[in-house]
């Protein structure tokens, strides 16, 4: 019998379980020992219980016990992809294997989740086998109702667990207790609410405060710093932490906010309260004198690294123009080589083209990603893209007769037939695809494309590699005038025969002049290549 296995850790937020791969081995063991023969193996990493397989956002959207819990999370996760590769290969299977149950889910009350997961598992024939619990038959009444009021049971209990934890954080807080899980410099949490001080990181955080005192320029305590700390390696986002932390006086903050005395760290203070106190003037008062700031668009901050050490590359402005560098080889002689990760953001004054150019064409990936998930679909049915198709006749990619049939219907709430609701789609994904052909689109549009892009961009001297939800490649920079920049790029709609669906269809092709013909990413209907 085909056998796929499924593994899954939260992020902390629930129960201690079994690592996946510990998970993964127990579940390998049992194939082996019961002659399965394994298909497939599927996981998911800090994911909750809670959250549905990636491919059923249409059902998630209407599950109101399902939103109501994911508005309170702080996680940028809303699915599981390893459970939505999964699905896709159930009708290729028999058995099911999981360590226990909660691993395949952990549903919220209310949640349509775990029917939903039962109606496939039912539909395809599984077997559900728990390594720690045995087999369970879906197609049997009481094992499914045990099996529901187990999970509400559980769900109950770690709901419970939780209040009760973010109480008693308060109130150990509150009562000037440092909580276990803090990271401080220099301040080590030994368990047992006591924690001890690291004398070598202690003199750091000494003569940090002793040079500000003296108003040293914070960037020339970051280099004395670094000249003298071993392993100790600071930058100027570790300075200000250090430099803000009242715990080194004595003191740390309540849950509202005030100052009030740590009671574990009284006779191992670092520094005086008033010296503490003076820091934060000088401080404030350096932060002041900037004067009115320049405020940029940054849509790449926090998306591009450094190809020599990894680090993700700070925004610097240099007369004026916008470059990303990384901060490493300013301030540890041992990274000088980290200069060679320097890019301009924006195009250059004879509109060379620069990092946010040379994204443009890949937004597409992103505007793909959220039409083949269905949300463009449910936002465009939603009335979402009313304005932007207003905008588009005005620019002349529709016609009148277009327009206005497409919002009267969206106003009217007609799109009962798939076939007219998905033409009309095309249609408005092309007007989408014309603007980024034009760079005609805005910062919003931008940052909307990039998010379901899922970019990263890692800088070398010579080359940029690009991380897109459609894969990974390497794209040559161009010297011009003694500096780099990225390839001027085209983009046009090409017809191609899909062996699938044995016609003809359309499809987007991106070419980047690098100088050297190579085939980049074919992704579906969208294809990247350079020459």
């Amino acid at each position: 019998m085909k056998a796929v296995i499924y593994a899954r850790q939260s992020s902390g937020k629930e129960d201690i379980s079994e690592s996946v791969e510990a998970q993964i081995e127990n579940c390998v063991s049992l194939a082996v020992q019961e002659g399965f023969d394994v298909i497939g193996i599927f996981r998911d990493l800090n994911s909750s219980g809670e959250l549905y397989p990636e491919g059923a956002e249409n059902i998630a959207e209407h599950d109101a016990a399902y939103n109501k819990w994911l508005e309170g999370q702080s996680g940028n996760k809303n699915n599981r992809h390893g459970l939505g590769e999964l699905i896709k290969i159930l009708p290729e299977s028999d058995i099911l294997l999981v360590n226990e149950i909660t691993r395949l889910y952990r549903p919220v009350n209310h949640s349509f989740l775990e029917n939903y997961i039962h109606n496939l598992l039912q539909i395809n024939n599984i077997t559900v086998i728990q390594v720690q619990g045995g087999e369970i038959d879906l197609s049997k009444f009481d094992q499914q109702l045990v099996l529901t009021l187990k999970n509400r049971i559980l769900y109950e209990d770690l709901r419970k667990k939780r209040e009760n934890s973010i109480h008693a954080f308060k109130i150990k807080r509150n009562s000037g207790k440092l909580c276990c899980g803090s990271r401080i410099f220099a301040i080590r949490y030994e368990g047992n609410d006591k924690i001890s001080v690291d004398h070598e990181k202690a003199e750091i955080v000494k003569k940090i405060y002793k040079r500000i005192l003296e108003h040293a320029p914070l960037n020339s305590i970051v280099r004395e710093c670094n000249q003298n700390a071993g392993c100790y390696l600071m930058y100027p986002s570790l300075l200000y932490s250090i430099a803000r932390q009242p715990l080194y006086a004595g003191f740390q903050y309540n849950t509202e906010g005030e100052l009030i005395r740590n009671t574990q760290i009284t006779g191992q203070e670092l520094i005086s309260i008033g010296d503490w106190s003076a820091v934060q003037k000088i401080m404030n008062g350096r932060h002041g004198k900037k004067g009115d700031t320049v405020s940029h668009w940054l849509p790449l901050s926090g998306r591009v690294f450094c190809g020599i050490c990894g680090s993700r590359l700070v925004c610097r402005i240099d007369h004026g123009k916008v470059y990303y560098t990384c901060n490493k080889q300013k301030f540890d002689p041992a990274y000088k080589n980290c200069s060679e990760s320097r890019i301009r953001f924006e195009t250059g004054a004879y509109g060379e083209n620069a990092l946010y150019d040379a994204v443009i064409p890949l937004l597409i990936f992103g505007l793909m990603e959220k039409y083949n998930k269905g949300v463009f679909r449910r936002e465009f049915i939603n009335g979402k893209y009313i304005h932007e198709i207003t905008v588009f006749f005005q620019k002349g990619y529709l016609t009148k007769t277009q327009a206005c049939r497409i919002m009267t219907k969206i106003q009217k709430m007609e799109y009962n037939s798939s076939d007219v609701l998905e033409n009309d789609l095309q249609t408005v994904l092309t007007c989408y695809i014309q603007q980024i052909i034009e760079r005609k689109i805005t910062h919003e549009m931008y940052e909307e494309f990039l998010k379901w892009t899922d970019l990263k961009a890692v800088i070398y001297d010579q080359t940029v590699e690009f991380h897109t939800v459609a894969g990974v490649f390497s794209l040559l920079r161009v010297k011009q005038s003694n500096r780099k920049w990225m390839p001027e790029w085209s983009i046009r709609f090409r017809k191609y025969f899909c062996e699938k669906n044995r016609h003809k269809i359309q499809g987007i092709a991106v070419c980047y002049f690098t100088g050297k013909r190579e085939k980049l990413i074919n992704h579906g209907t969208v294809k990247v290549f350079s020459r």
